[in-house]
């Protein structure tokens, strides 16, 4: 059987001349046109069809090959000095071993004073990203090893789909930050965790920062050396990688391996201790209230303590050593007294189980404000009526009182970013003459704000006129933003609306702001709200308070 190659020739016959068997049936014939026409259309549905599905497999597959390996990051400049939002820490769990040169054997390579440790973080995503940005001092904090990411849902855990790789890491020492490269997406919603692990740098001079070294003689003669944390205002990057902003609020729970001949100090309770042979004794602490990081702390020592049980059931303690609990005794009876003071003034009770008061010989400020562990150093602390001044006698309630107002002003709400940090230290200022009068009620504590706060403010604010909202541009927040300007400016600023307003006013307003941001953070805008809530509440009358950044 041959194929014809040649052309097809259609050959016309007139109607007349066509036989019988050369007629067309024109039912036949209508019927094959139909056919012809559908198999067209099923032809060209078939074709669209195909595109399609050819079209949607590329993108399908693209997209997943993009999402699996990210083309483009974020790219970090000199004016990214905040880190992103696209991820919330909710947990930190760190342990810290801490090298103090007591009793614990060293190698001849390592220096006196050093900590190592790990953190295992988990946060949660809430946008798409494939690339983690925290905060790690480059001076004085090197991470060893990061893990994987994992989802933190247990269901998921160990399933290949629940890791997620960290393919590379990049330091940007211009804003002590590190970032982490991940060679997928995290999805929204979900919560994750990772781990690092730490080491501190040996430090050529002594430094009043992070977790630091300090000494002193004791009555024998003998030189102690103790461990000290300073993590405000953005220090905590020197112990531990995190995210290092103020907004930035979790938990933390806290494991201290340190030599078994002192004990170890957190922001809560001990949960358990365990002892190794190697005369290392790990302490662990119960898990904190959602705080930042500014507010973690931690004391190695071997100090002893007074105590006892405020109104409403917490352990109020002083630590120091000997010679300096003999006059410890006034500051204890003053912190009992004004704390639940603050707790029936602002109507929210104290949330820690304990608060401890440690006075130690070397710390760069009068006092730390640390949730459960307030430091202070010890020329600061204590009265004893044979051995100090009237003067001093005030000035030790005072500074009392001020960290105990910092555990609602600072602590339960605190500032947004450092540009508002005067709604931690500027209400604290005011509000510490109160909870002082409530002790000293004989020494008419605020004739004294007059001389002490007021006249200081308007000295340094002479010049030229400041703002208590500063202008912070940097990562690294400098101890400079705890200035006159912050502290006496900004009490002056609200004993002036409390004179404009009335003090119920005020008082109700710092109340409000409180109800209102607790367990948050706030901006200067939210006081002013608070304070036009109150105002047109009780006397129907409006005021605009407006205030812009230096």
């Amino acid at each position: 059987m041959t194929n014809s190659t040649g052309p097809v020739v259609a050959v016309v016959v007139p109607l007349d001349e066509q036989t019988n068997d050369d007629k067309f049936d024109l039912t036949s014939h209508k019927t094959a046109r139909r056919n012809v026409k559908l198999i067209v259309v099923f032809a060209v549905i078939v074709t669209i069809t195909v595109i399609f599905a050819v079209v949607l497999g590329l993108t399908i597959r693209d997209k997943g090959e993009d999402e699996k390996h990210p083309p483009v990051y974020p790219i970090i400049t000199n004016d990214s000095y905040r880190l992103p939002t696209d991820v919330t820490p909710i947990n930190y769990n760190i342990t810290l071993q801490v090298f103090l040169g007591v009793s614990v054997a060293f190698t001849e390579d390592q220096p006196t004073f050093h900590f190592n440790g790990s953190v295992e973080i988990t946060f949660r995503c809430e946008t798409s990203t494939a690339f983690l940005l925290l905060h790690q001092h480059m001076g004085k904090l090197q991470v060893a090893q990061v893990s994987d990411v994992r989802l933190a849902d247990a269901a998921a855990a160990g399933t290949e789909s629940s890791v997620v790789r960290v393919v590379d890491r990049q330091l940007f020492p211009v804003h002590d930050m590190i970032g982490f490269y991940l060679d997928d997406y995290l999805v929204p919603g979900h919560e994750y965790t990772f781990t690092l692990e730490f080491w501190s740098t040996p430090q050529t001079t002594p430094s009043l920062s992070g977790l630091y070294p300090s000494s002193y003689v004791d009555s024998n003669g003998t030189e102690r050396y103790i461990a000290v944390t300073q993590m405000a205002a953005t220090l905590a990057r020197e112990v531990f990688p995190c995210w290092d902003e103020s907004h930035f609020r979790a938990t933390f729970q806290l494991t201290v391996v340190h030599d078994e001949n002192t004990i170890a100090l957190s922001n809560t309770e001990i949960a358990l201790q365990r002892r190794h042979s190697s005369g290392w004794l790990s302490t662990t602490f119960m898990p904190t209230v959602k705080m930042s990081t500014y507010l973690v702390a931690v004391v190695v020592c071997n100090f002893n303590y007074i105590e006892e049980v405020s109104l409403h059931g917490s352990v109020v303690r002083i630590f120091a050593r000997d010679e300096w609990l003999e006059a410890a005794d006034y500051s204890l009876q003053a912190a009992l007294r004004i704390l639940p003071y603050f707790e029936h003034k602002y109507q929210h009770m104290y949330p820690m189980r304990k608060l401890d008061m440690v006075a130690v010989p070397e710390f760069y400020y009068g006092g730390m404000e640390n949730w459960g562990l307030i430091i202070y150093k010890e020329s600061k602390l204590f009265y004893s009526s044979e051995q100090h001044t009237v003067k001093e006698k005030r000035s030790t309630t005072q500074l009392i009182s001020h960290e105990l107002a910092h555990q609602w002003f600072g602590n339960l709400v605190t500032m947004d970013w450092w540009n508002d940090v005067w709604l931690s230290e500027g209400i604290t200022s005011y509000v510490e003459y109160q909870g002082a009068n409530e002790q000293l009620p004989d020494l008419a504590m605020w004739d004294y704000f007059i001389i002490g706060d007021l006249q200081t403010a308007m000295i340094f604010d002479s010049p030229s006129t400041n703002s208590v909202i500063l202008n912070i541009t940097q990562s690294t927040v400098s101890s400079n933003v705890y200035n006159r300007m912050v502290y006496e400016k900004g009490s002056a600023l609200l004993r002036m609306i409390s004179y404009l307003v009335g003090e119920d006013v005020l008082e109700g307003a710092l109340r409000d702001y409180l109800d209102r941001h607790a367990w948050s953070a706030a901006v200067t805008d939210d006081l002013w709200t608070a304070l036009q809530k109150v105002r047109l509440t009780r006397s129907r009358t409006a005021l605009v308070f407006k205030m812009a950044a230096a």
